[in-house]
């Protein structure tokens, strides 16, 4: 009775408040509430099934907040996902460098200049050389002979870009229609090392096998004729080796220049070379032009994408030892190709290399890493005089004392600077 007293009282305090801010009719038909004593007398059950009422609907709103923060979150969950995927999809990004000869301030791969020049090429080989199953990013899926990525250097922005010839054909080997795979697309981010190893090329080689098969290389060729600016940047051979941990979406090259360089700085203060044309030359050298020179690769016997032969694996695999070293020039031989060092007996050692002139009295010539058993000469003809230096000491070849009468040594990387004086 005490709970119905207490309604009671708050239903006519509600009531009077009710009625005071909205027209009875709105709550109650006068058909069935004749009086306030009628309404009086109802009010509890309807404060009952009011509060019942307001339960549910609470209990309803506690629902739906539930189903819009589910809602929300799955949204955010959803968007999260988009950004990770955005950020997870994202290619490769590839920097370059280019270290200087050993002897020098300043690189010269472009001879002028401290980059690459317009429109040279790169072939990249990437190796994940502690699991047997093939990651994203070992392979062109076809689209490449030996798994090489192939780039060139777009000068206009300093950077690599994916390698297409002018008319789109024979980029991989094709006498078709060429679309080439890139590796900045490439997803590689896999939990295991991966291995990056690159080096320029200048011809797209191609031979007719014994099987009857056509074996298409991207070789580096040295030029013995260096006078001409092409043909020195080409025998310009740069290569470069980077290990990453874990697959990764930046990746560094440095390139190093794995041949020798000589430059010859003519001294020539009584100016008898005036209005000639020099030219220099260095005799007895090996004979390796138009060759495809090799450098080692610890990590090439892992490799898991090669052509059937004649391939990467073949001609660059070495000791860890020799990881980087240069270890002479390729010969495709019946079945596979080796690998001949530059004083080996089948090569002659008495070939003619002609120096580019990089600037007025300054030549240079490019010359393979080895120990010759003769010392070459040096010679520099202008119309009908000549000079002649030969490189048998240590001193002419920018260091001190001497080495044995008849030998001479070019150190992978290094520049050799000599003056040649000229006197009448």
């Amino acid at each position: 009775m005490l709970f119905i007293s207490i309604i009671h009282r708050l239903s006519d305090s509600l009531i009077l408040v009710i009625c005071s801010i909205m027209p009875v009719p709105v709550l109650f038909t006068t058909t069935v509430i004749r009086s306030y004593h009628q309404v009086r007398q109802t009010v509890p059950l309807i404060l009952l099934l009011l509060i019942m009422s307001c339960s549910k609907i609470i209990k309803s709103m506690k629902k739906l907040a539930y189903i819009l923060m589910s809602a929300l979150v799955l949204v955010s969950c959803s968007q999260n996902e988009d950004l990770q995927t955005v950020s997870s999809e994202k290619g490769l990004t590839l920097t370059t460098s280019v270290s200087a000869f050993d002897g020098e301030e300043t690189t010269r791969a472009t001879v002028d200049g401290t980059t690459f020049f317009a429109g040279e090429r790169m072939k990249l080989k990437v190796i994940c050389p502690f699991v047997s199953t093939t990651e994203i990013g070992e392979t062109t899926w076809g689209h490449s002979s030996d798994g090489f990525w192939l780039m060139k250097w777009d000068d206009s922005d300093s950077s690599w870009i994916n390698l297409t010839t002018i008319d789109d054909v024979d980029v991989e080997g094709k006498y078709t229609v060429s679309t080439p795979w890139s590796i900045f697309d490439q997803y590689e981010a896999q939990q295991t090392p991966y291995v990056y190893t690159a080096s320029t090329w200048s011809e797209n080689v191609e031979f007719l096998a014994p099987s009857g098969s056509l074996i298409n290389q991207y070789s580096y060729v040295f030029y013995a004729d260096q006078s001409l600016l092409a043909n020195y940047q080409k025998s310009d051979l740069l290569w470069a080796q980077t290990i990453m941990q874990t697959g990764s979406y930046r990746v560094h090259l440095d390139f190093q220049h794995v041949l020798s360089c000589v430059e010859v700085t003519v001294a020539d203060a009584n100016h008898v070379l005036d209005n000639t044309t020099p030219v220099v030359t260095l005799e007895g050298m090996p004979d390796i032009d138009q060759q495809e020179i090799v450098v080692g690769d610890y990590y090439a016997a892992r490799s898991k994408d090669n052509a059937t032969s004649y391939n990467y694996k073949q001609k660059s695999r070495c000791s860890q030892q020799d990881n980087g070293k240069v270890l002479g020039i390729a010969v495709n031989g019946d079945s596979q190709a080796s690998v001949v060092a530059f004083t080996d007996a089948s090569i002659s050692q008495q070939a003619v290399y002609t120096a580019y002139q990089v600037a007025t009295n300054t030549y240079r010539i490019l010359v393979p890493p080895c120990t010759l058993a003769t010392s070459p000469v040096l010679w520099l003809r202008a119309g009908s005089k000549r000079y002649k230096l030969t490189l048998n000491t240590v001193a002419a070849l920018g260091g001190e004392g001497k080495t044995s009468a008849a030998s001479c040594v070019f150190e992978q990387g290094k520049l050799y600077k000599i003056e040649m004086t000229i006197t009448e």
